[in-house]
Protein backbone atom coordinates (compact mmCIF):
# COMPACT_ATOMS: atom_id res chain seq x y z
CA UNK A 1 0.00 0.00 0.00
CA UNK A 2 1.39 3.31 -1.27
CA UNK A 3 2.58 5.68 2.03
CA UNK A 4 1.17 9.08 2.33
CA UNK A 5 2.71 12.27 0.70
CA UNK A 6 2.17 15.73 1.50
CA UNK A 7 4.89 16.89 -0.83
CA UNK A 8 4.14 16.30 -5.14
CA UNK A 9 5.04 13.47 -6.71
CA UNK A 10 8.41 14.08 -8.87
CA UNK A 11 8.60 13.42 -12.88
CA UNK A 12 11.21 11.81 -14.21
CA UNK A 13 12.73 14.45 -16.30
CA UNK A 14 12.83 16.03 -12.56
CA UNK A 15 14.95 13.63 -11.14
CA UNK A 16 16.97 12.62 -14.58
CA UNK A 17 18.09 16.78 -14.72
CA UNK A 18 19.02 16.18 -11.22
CA UNK A 19 21.18 13.57 -12.22
CA UNK A 20 22.79 15.40 -15.02
CA UNK A 21 23.09 18.31 -12.76
CA UNK A 22 25.13 16.56 -10.50
CA UNK A 23 27.61 15.17 -13.05
CA UNK A 24 26.36 11.68 -12.37
CA UNK A 25 27.88 9.72 -15.19
CA UNK A 26 26.45 12.29 -18.18
CA UNK A 27 26.66 9.89 -21.02
CA UNK A 28 24.67 7.61 -19.07
CA UNK A 29 22.14 9.93 -17.94
CA UNK A 30 21.74 11.86 -21.37
CA UNK A 31 20.89 8.21 -23.08
CA UNK A 32 18.15 7.89 -20.15
CA UNK A 33 16.78 11.08 -20.64
CA UNK A 34 16.54 10.36 -24.44
CA UNK A 35 14.60 7.55 -23.56
CA UNK A 36 12.70 8.70 -20.97
CA UNK A 37 11.80 11.69 -22.89
CA UNK A 38 9.60 9.88 -25.58
CA UNK A 39 7.76 8.32 -23.13
CA UNK A 40 3.95 9.45 -24.06
CA UNK A 41 1.96 8.34 -20.95
CA UNK A 42 -0.84 8.17 -23.11
CA UNK A 43 0.53 4.39 -24.45
CA UNK A 44 1.96 3.48 -21.15
CA UNK A 45 1.42 -0.38 -21.82
CA UNK A 46 0.94 -0.13 -25.11
CA UNK A 47 3.38 -3.07 -27.14
CA UNK A 48 6.81 -1.42 -25.74
CA UNK A 49 8.98 -3.84 -24.05
CA UNK A 50 12.04 -3.27 -21.70
CA UNK A 51 15.58 -5.32 -23.80
CA UNK A 52 17.93 -5.61 -20.44
CA UNK A 53 21.33 -3.71 -22.14
CA UNK A 54 24.49 -5.25 -20.31
CA UNK A 55 26.93 -2.16 -19.55
CA UNK A 56 30.56 -2.96 -20.19
CA UNK A 57 32.90 -1.64 -17.45
CA UNK A 58 36.49 -1.70 -18.46
CA UNK A 59 39.36 -1.88 -16.69
CA UNK A 60 43.18 -0.32 -16.74
CA UNK A 61 43.97 -3.10 -19.24
CA UNK A 62 41.08 -3.28 -21.47
CA UNK A 63 38.81 -5.72 -19.71
CA UNK A 64 36.42 -5.47 -16.85
CA UNK A 65 37.70 -6.73 -13.25
CA UNK A 66 36.46 -9.70 -12.06
CA UNK A 67 34.01 -7.16 -9.34
CA UNK A 68 33.05 -4.88 -12.64
CA UNK A 69 31.77 -8.26 -14.34
CA UNK A 70 30.10 -9.75 -10.94
CA UNK A 71 28.17 -6.04 -11.01
CA UNK A 72 27.60 -5.86 -14.75
CA UNK A 73 25.67 -9.11 -14.21
CA UNK A 74 23.83 -8.35 -11.28
CA UNK A 75 22.49 -5.24 -13.00
CA UNK A 76 21.90 -6.91 -16.07
CA UNK A 77 20.11 -9.78 -14.08
CA UNK A 78 18.08 -6.96 -12.20
CA UNK A 79 16.81 -5.33 -15.19
CA UNK A 80 16.29 -8.68 -17.19
CA UNK A 81 13.95 -8.79 -13.52
CA UNK A 82 12.02 -6.05 -14.04
CA UNK A 83 11.00 -7.07 -18.00
CA UNK A 84 8.97 -9.56 -16.14
CA UNK A 85 7.34 -7.09 -14.08
CA UNK A 86 6.35 -5.65 -17.30
CA UNK A 87 4.48 -8.67 -18.43
CA UNK A 88 2.08 -9.45 -15.26
CA UNK A 89 -1.48 -8.64 -15.66
CA UNK A 90 -3.58 -6.77 -13.42
CA UNK A 91 -4.12 -9.61 -10.09
CA UNK A 92 -1.21 -11.43 -10.73
CA UNK A 93 -0.63 -11.96 -6.91
CA UNK A 94 -3.62 -13.15 -6.97
CA UNK A 95 -4.70 -10.36 -4.59
CA UNK A 96 -5.97 -8.06 -7.31
CA UNK A 97 -2.49 -6.58 -7.53
CA UNK A 98 -2.21 -3.40 -9.96
CA UNK A 99 -0.02 -3.74 -13.35
CA UNK A 100 3.52 -1.75 -13.22
CA UNK A 101 3.11 1.37 -15.53
CA UNK A 102 5.61 2.08 -17.83
CA UNK A 103 7.03 5.03 -15.70
CA UNK A 104 7.58 2.97 -12.47
CA UNK A 105 9.38 0.00 -14.55
CA UNK A 106 12.06 2.95 -16.57
CA UNK A 107 12.14 4.34 -12.76
CA UNK A 108 13.24 1.35 -12.02
CA UNK A 109 15.63 0.72 -14.58
CA UNK A 110 17.63 4.05 -14.53
CA UNK A 111 18.01 3.52 -10.17
CA UNK A 112 19.31 -0.15 -11.20
CA UNK A 113 21.85 1.73 -14.03
CA UNK A 114 22.48 4.84 -11.40
CA UNK A 115 23.47 2.74 -8.62
CA UNK A 116 25.59 0.00 -10.88
CA UNK A 117 27.24 3.30 -12.07
CA UNK A 118 27.81 4.72 -8.33
CA UNK A 119 28.66 1.67 -6.82
CA UNK A 120 31.49 0.80 -9.73
CA UNK A 121 33.10 4.44 -9.78
CA UNK A 122 33.48 4.53 -6.11
CA UNK A 123 35.08 0.78 -6.67
CA UNK A 124 32.65 -0.70 -3.84
CA UNK A 125 33.70 -4.18 -3.04
CA UNK A 126 31.14 -7.01 -2.26
CA UNK A 127 27.97 -5.01 -3.60
CA UNK A 128 24.76 -6.45 -4.49
CA UNK A 129 21.60 -5.74 -6.17
CA UNK A 130 17.85 -6.41 -5.76
CA UNK A 131 14.38 -5.78 -6.97
CA UNK A 132 11.00 -7.18 -5.83
CA UNK A 133 7.48 -6.26 -7.21
CA UNK A 134 4.52 -4.88 -4.81
CA UNK A 135 1.11 -5.70 -5.16
CA UNK A 136 0.31 -1.80 -5.00
CA UNK A 137 2.12 -1.24 -8.35
CA UNK A 138 5.55 -0.12 -6.87
CA UNK A 139 9.00 -1.55 -7.42
CA UNK A 140 11.90 -1.96 -4.94
CA UNK A 141 15.35 -1.56 -5.86
CA UNK A 142 18.10 -2.19 -2.98
CA UNK A 143 21.29 -2.14 -3.32
CA UNK A 144 23.71 -3.36 -0.96
CA UNK A 145 27.02 -2.96 0.12
CA UNK A 146 28.83 -4.68 2.83
CA UNK A 147 28.33 -2.04 5.49
CA UNK A 148 24.84 -0.23 4.06
CA UNK A 149 21.97 -0.83 2.68
CA UNK A 150 19.59 1.39 0.32
CA UNK A 151 16.16 0.45 -0.89
CA UNK A 152 14.57 3.05 -3.37
CA UNK A 153 10.74 2.14 -3.86
CA UNK A 154 8.97 3.64 -6.65
CA UNK A 155 5.90 4.33 -6.32
CA UNK A 156 3.21 5.14 -9.23
CA UNK A 157 1.86 9.10 -8.82
CA UNK A 158 -1.31 10.79 -8.86
CA UNK A 159 -1.25 11.17 -13.03
CA UNK A 160 0.74 8.68 -15.77
CA UNK A 161 3.74 11.00 -16.02
CA UNK A 162 4.70 11.17 -12.28
CA UNK A 163 5.88 8.55 -9.73
CA UNK A 164 7.16 9.27 -5.76
CA UNK A 165 10.38 7.75 -5.01
CA UNK A 166 10.89 6.79 -0.92
CA UNK A 167 14.20 5.51 0.96
CA UNK A 168 14.90 3.54 3.60
CA UNK A 169 18.91 3.35 4.54
CA UNK A 170 20.38 1.02 6.77
CA UNK A 171 23.79 0.98 8.00
CA UNK A 172 24.27 -1.61 11.12
CA UNK A 173 22.16 -0.65 13.91
CA UNK A 174 20.75 2.84 12.11
CA UNK A 175 18.21 3.07 9.76
CA UNK A 176 16.18 5.92 8.45
CA UNK A 177 12.74 6.26 5.82
CA UNK A 178 11.93 8.93 3.96
CA UNK A 179 8.77 9.66 2.28
CA UNK A 180 8.49 11.04 -1.47
CA UNK A 181 12.11 12.32 -1.83
CA UNK A 182 12.87 15.14 -4.21
CA UNK A 183 15.94 14.46 -6.67
CA UNK A 184 18.69 15.41 -4.72
CA UNK A 185 17.93 13.09 -2.46
CA UNK A 186 17.80 10.18 -4.58
CA UNK A 187 21.72 11.10 -5.65
CA UNK A 188 22.51 11.62 -1.82
CA UNK A 189 21.20 8.97 -0.60
CA UNK A 190 23.21 7.20 -3.66
CA UNK A 191 26.36 8.95 -2.62
CA UNK A 192 25.39 8.04 0.97
CA UNK A 193 25.49 4.21 0.23
CA UNK A 194 29.19 4.35 -1.53
CA UNK A 195 30.83 6.92 1.01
Amino acid sequence: MPLASDRPPKTTAAIVEMLRVEQFQPRFIDEQCRVLSHLDPKVLRRGSSITPQPTTRANKSGGPSLREAALDRMETAAIAEIALYEQLAPGWDGYGADAFSRLVLDAAILFVRAGARMIATAGVEGAEIHTGPAGDGSIDVELRTRSKRLILTIYPGTSPDHFEVHTYREAGPHHEERRSVEAAAVVSELRWLVS
